[in-house]
């Protein structure tokens, strides 16, 4: 009996983990929102001298880009077989994220 409810406990958790982990339409069009956001902030850093507009650029770099990375890779694998979406997603740079392997 505990055998039966441990499988039961597994296959309940990978089946939620699953659905977590699932990417939709939905999700590509938010990321694709998100990165241009990011892209647009990367190309805007101000000058040193101007600290406060730094500090609020790089403040919205860290809210908008983090996570980017490894969202596109997963983008990717979810749509590996849509050439439209891969061409959309391989234009991006794979690796924006500084300090990140």
């Amino acid at each position: 009996m505990k055998h039966i409810q441990l499988l039961v406990a597994v296959g309940m958790a990978l089946w939620l983990s699953a659905c977590a982990t699932s990417l939709t339409e939905e999700d590509l069009n938010q990321f694709l929102a998100r990165r241009e956001i990011c892209d647009h902030l990367r190309g805007e850093i101000p000058d040193p001298s101007d600290r406060e507009r730094l500090q609020e650029v790089v403040a919205d770099i860290n809210k908008y880009c983090a996570g980017t990375d490894q969202q596109l890779k997963a983008l990717k694998v979810r749509f590996a077989n849509d050439p439209k979406v891969m061409a959309t997603l391989n234009a991006l740079d794979a690796r924006i994220e500084t300090g990140r392997r």
